[in-house]
């Protein structure tokens, strides 16, 4: 998810709009800082989509069946390179990633050895990358979020490093807080939404058209 000319655009969007057609409702759709929509949605105000499952979410939020899988993956300036293999060779560096993010368990039993510098966005992220702010960044979405992004900011493909090793996969999911009276029937809505769209190829289309 992104602002390209100023509107909220990609494909966890496009899944998340398709899902509630197809659960029967009309969304009404805001872009805000993750961190903000987070927040936002636990105080039930509204829900969020590409939600990663942490046990400490799950307190006040009930969870939809997977929206999409990701890779979140390491992306390193090409004269600034180091090796990864795993996540015991980022904590060393510092890394940008979103606020608040967090890509499961085992990037969350990992978290405490990062170095993080914090920010709200992708391409706020590979600026700093680019300018030498930061080490490496962190990015949800694979190689295709990456080159888009890249693209999407001006910056030139050749001056970064999409490391092929992801940190991680992470399921996303719709969230809607606890105290909604609504929640548990916005949840048996959604469901069957999803999992339609999973058997008819929906989802796979709109992520291939990013790719």
């Amino acid at each position: 998810m992104f602002l390209k000319d100023g509107k909220p655009t990609g494909y966890i969007l496009e899944i998340a709009v398709e899902a509630m057609h197809r659960a029967g409702y009309e969304p009404d759709v805001q872009s805000m800082p993750w961190a903000r929509a987070l927040k936002n949605a636990q105080a039930g105000a509204g829900i969020v989509p590409s939600l990663s499952f942490s046990e400490e979410r799950a307190k006040t939020l009930l969870f939809s069946g997977p929206m999409c899988t990701e890779s979140v993956v390491l992306v390193t300036r090409a004269d600034h390179d180091f090796p990864f293999n795993s996540v015991k060779d980022l904590s060393a560096h510092v890394l940008g990633n979103s606020i608040g993010s967090h890509y499961g368990p085992e990037y969350d039993a990992a978290l405490p050895s990062f170095k993080i510098n914090e920010d709200h966005g992708t391409d706020t992220r590979l600026r700093k990358l680019a300018a030498g702010r930061i080490d490496g960044a962190i990015v949800s979405g694979g190689p295709a979020a990456v080159r888009f992004v890249i693209h999407l900011i001006g910056e030139d493909p050749k001056r970064f490093i999409i490391h092929d090793a992801p940190i991680t996969t992470d399921k996303n999911y719709i969230g809607v807080a606890k105290i909604r009276p609504d929640a548990e029937e916005i949840i048996r809505r959604l469901n069957p939404a999803l999992a339609s769209m999973w058997a008819d190829g929906t989802i796979s289309k709109i992520v291939a058209t990013y790719e």
